[in-house]
């Protein structure tokens, strides 16, 4: 099965504001880029064959090359620089589509979406709260339309059964996880602790 993730994110100068209460514009920067860290070292270790980073911001887009993955600059919505790619993705069997800010995330996790393609034309893994998408595997690439925003996990399912997709929920601790507040951080965090898991974005606040 031949695979392409996407990593669409925008320019950082504007990323994770929910923060701003408890991270300097400075330490918001460097979080983001330690959690694209994460998630590249899970994507770059699966069984995905090629991995594109989307972004209009320099710094994103090093770090995606220093990584060896694809890294288009371009400065578009979320759901627009997904599109805008289409033409690449259809060279696939399916696409999988994350987030920066799922540091928790594991090769395991992307190997076994993988998998489960076999019997399912569309996988979601939903936020904590089972509003947002955290995940969004569709079979072929070009299946559906996304719908990366507020309450995207219900448009996800409900374009899906529209269009006579078979789906699959997809439900993991590490991947539900993303972190946009403080509570989100700070479950992470816990979770890094009770599983003794060494991930790069921990290191921004064993450094404080």
């Amino acid at each position: 099965m031949k695979g392409i993730g996407i990593i669409p994110v925008k320019h950082l100068n504007y990323a994770k504001s929910r923060l701003s209460s408890i991270l300097s514009i400075n330490d918001r920067i460097k979080l983001c880029l330690l959690m694209l860290t994460d998630v590249l070292n899970a994507l770059t270790s699966s069984k995905l064959s090629n991995i594109v980073v989307i972004s209009p911001d320099d710094r994103v887009l090093n770090l995606a090359k220093s990584f060896g993955v694809d890294a288009i600059n371009i400065d578009l919505g979320l759901n627009e620089s997904i599109s805008y790619i289409k033409d690449i993705v259809n060279n696939f069997d399916l696409s999988i589509v994350t987030p920066l800010d799922i540091p928790l995330i594991e090769p395991i996790d992307i190997d076994e979406i993988i998998d489960l393609s076999l019997d399912y034309n569309v996988i979601i893994s939903p936020s904590r709260d089972m509003r947002g998408t955290n995940i969004l595997c569709r079979k072929p690439p070009n299946s559906m339309e996304t719908f990366f925003g507020n309450s995207s996990f219900k448009k996800h399912v409900d374009e899906a059964t529209r269009r006579g997709l078979r789906i699959k929920i997809y439900v993991s601790p590490r991947v539900s996880i993303d972190i946009d507040s403080s509570e989100d951080l700070n479950a992470a965090l816990k979770y890094c602790r009770e599983h003794n898991i060494s991930k790069q974005f921990v290191s921004l606040f064993n450094s404080k």
